[in-house]
């Protein structure tokens, strides 16, 4: 999905839980106890750190387990991803991580559908412009329909 700020565009994902980024790939599988488990995301992984972490320690960011957080391996280091946060991927490819309400406050949905249907309807009203030229310059009468179909595109 993309988000808009003032003057810049930004596509950006708000993360829940593990394998619902894009391009994540998670899968089912069988452990050797013949458990079923789910695979971490090829892109967000899953947080642990089992020397530091159990599966009761709480979050001083959003006060929810740890075991339910993402890990965005970045750089030398990596990312913590809290439940709920969004990843917004810079223009240079980068990542930022933002609390909600953060983001919320900065950016608006785009309706990637209706924009794009409006570039499409754009174009199409170029093409027919400028094929419309070429016809005027051959015969004058076409100018009634012209007017016509210029009025029937600003109708709406």
């Amino acid at each position: 999905m993309k988000y808009q700020k003032k003057n810049a565009t930004v596509k950006a994902h708000q993360w829940k839980k593990n394998g619902d980024y894009p391009g994540d790939q998670v899968y089912n599988y069988l452990d050797e106890l013949e458990n079923l488990q789910e695979s971490e995301g090829k892109i967000v992984k899953k947080y642990y750190t089992k020397d530091l972490d159990d599966d009761f320690t709480v979050c001083n960011v959003c006060n929810q387990y740890m075991y339910s957080h993402g890990w965005l391996p970045y750089n030398f280091d990596g990312l913590l991803i809290c439940p709920g946060d969004f990843i917004v991927t810079n223009p240079d490819n980068t990542y930022t991580i933002m609390r909600e309400n953060e983001f919320l406050n900065e950016y608006e949905s785009i309706n990637e559908d209706y924009h794009a249907g409006y570039l499409e309807g754009k174009r199409e009203v170029l093409e027919s412009i400028q094929l419309i030229s070429f016809w005027m310059s051959h015969d004058l009468s076409i100018i009634d329909n012209v007017n016509k179909l210029l009025t029937y595109i600003l109708s709406d």
